[in-house]
């Protein structure tokens, strides 16, 4: 058993084309809640610690698994969603209403630039995620990490190429990954970090019903 699983959030208010409040308060959506109840059961033995973001919905994924194992260590890192517009402009909409102001975020192709109340550039992102990955290799036993698609993406890419460079480029190359690799609400990921090369598995959706 690949002792690190990367777990992506079941599907969310805003994964669903719900109106939501901002990125971090949007919770989870009905098929979100089963998800989540999926997720629980196919860990069969207690984790030595399990992982999550200061998102809601990770938050509200891991729930089932906490009342499962309630004597687990939880803790909460900052491997939250990559959120790059601006929050107070983009307050109240939906996935759809924000679609254009996403396209050009990543037709500007400027990976310093930030987008201002709540928004990361790309390069705060980047560091962000190499800073969890150190920690991550840093752990012993069995670990769950609650986290989000654009994090995983990050994850495996830095894994499989050993670092992630700070130009033009690599922000171009990440625009195309995040469409290319195609991650489902609830689909876990599983790591072994302990070897001189890490060692993963495909993106496992077999305990997913929806």
């Amino acid at each position: 058993m690949k002792n690190i699983w990367l777990i992506r959030h079941g599907e969310s208010q805003s994964n669903a084309g719900e109106r939501t409040d901002s990125p971090h308060l949007a919770g989870l959506s009905p098929p979100g809640k089963v998800q989540a109840c999926e997720i629980a059961n196919v860990v069969t033995r207690k984790p030595d610690l399990v992982i999550y973001t200061p998102y809601i919905r990770t938050q509200l994924s891991v729930k089932p698994l906490l009342e499962k194992f309630p004597t687990v260590t939880a803790e909460e890192w900052p491997l939250q969603e990559f959120t790059y517009l601006n929050q107070t402009k983009f307050h109240r909409t939906t996935r759809n209403e924000r679609k254009a102001a996403k396209l050009d975020y990543w037709q500007k192709c400027d990976p310093a630039y930030s987008d201002g109340d709540g928004a990361e550039s790309y390069y705060d992102f980047q560091a962000r995620i190499e800073k969890g990955i150190e920690q991550l290799k840093k752990q012993t036993g069995y670990v769950l990490v609650y986290t989000h698609g654009h994090v995983i993406r990050a994850i495996l890419w830095y894994l499989l190429l050993g670092r992630i460079n700070r130009d033009e480029d690599s922000f171009k190359r990440f625009y195309h990954l995040r469409q290319a690799l195609n991650i489902p609400n609830g689909a876990i990921v599983k790591l072994d970090l302990n070897n001189e090369e890490p060692e993963m598995s495909a993106i496992l959706t077999d305990h997913l019903s929806c």
